[in-house]
């Protein structure tokens, strides 16, 4: 088990130190309390923060028509324009 400061959590996750210390405050983020005034994140914490904040996109049957008709509604004599892949 890994002990972070919180300027090190910080960093990993690009977001402030009074925004981590918030999070410490709300109970989203816990900590490991070692004197009044020292605290260290488990890097465990900090990935499962991590994965609970990631976003997957899984494609419903609305989506799909949407982009059939967008790509039908941009077609030019039956080829496809050239979309830029981003």
């Amino acid at each position: 088990m890994n002990l972070l400061t919180v300027a090190e959590a910080s960093k990993i996750l690009k977001l402030s130190k009074r925004t981590l210390y918030n999070y410490i405050k709300t109970g989203k983020l816990p900590c490991v309390k070692l004197s009044n005034k020292v605290i260290r994140l488990k890097e465990t914490d900090i990935m499962r923060l991590i994965s609970e904040k990631t976003i997957t996109y899984e494609p419903i049957e609305r989506t799909e028509a949407v982009a059939k008709k967008f790509l039908k509604k941009f077609s030019l004599r039956g080829k496809l324009c050239q979309i830029p892949v981003l």
